[in-house]
């Protein structure tokens, strides 16, 4: 519980509480307005982008359980969904992961809290690093058809060395070269 409780104000009678779910403040009616305000205004819409990162976390790790459910499907097939997933990605860490939400020391300590107790920035490197093996996993995936086509070639290629080699030494014109020596 003291883990997820912020008492910086408790002496001005309030109190927050966050969990993974809530977002609770516990006030007197000796709170100064400031404070209610604070909570009204900064503190809410703060707490609801916390809320919102959370929900697209919770997104990005089903998308991924959908990508990872590797059926039939071909690494080409696969490389659009990966790119289009780590595009959204790289979006929400440009418009929706903040450092920091605010200049005010409370304001960060509140937001600091909020993503400790909902363990916000492991599950962002979680992601990152889920989106990365996946991309090795194609990315093998793909180098391995391209090994297997590239024996194939060679095998077949193989297999037209003699008649290449025979056209080659036959094709030369030789024997036409040392008869017209002969006949001056």
């Amino acid at each position: 519980i003291e883990e997820a409780t912020y008492d910086r104000w408790i002496d001005s009678g309030t109190l927050y509480g966050i969990t993974n779910y809530s977002f609770v403040v516990l006030v007197s009616k000796d709170a100064p307005e400031y404070l209610l305000n604070h909570f009204k205004t900064m503190y809410f819409q703060m707490i609801n982008l916390v809320f919102a990162q959370r929900a697209s976390i919770l997104r990005f790790e089903s998308e991924i359980a959908l990508i990872s459910d590797i059926k039939n499907e071909k690494a080409d097939e696969l490389t659009p969904k990966i790119t289009m997933l780590y595009k959204h990605y790289l979006r929400f860490l440009n418009k929706l992961w903040f450092r920091e939400v605010t200049a005010q020391e409370q304001g960060i300590e509140i937001y600091d809290l909020a993503l400790k107790q909902m363990r916000l920035k492991q599950e962002v490197e979680t992601i990152a690093n889920e989106i990365k093996e996946l991309n090795d996993f194609v990315t093998l995936q793909i180098e391995n058809s391209r090994n297997e086509e590239a024996i194939k070639l060679t095998e077949i290629a193989t297999l037209f060395l003699p008649a290449t080699l025979i056209t080659g030494i036959f094709g030369m014109n030789i024997f036409t070269a040392n008869i017209i020596i002969i006949l001056e």
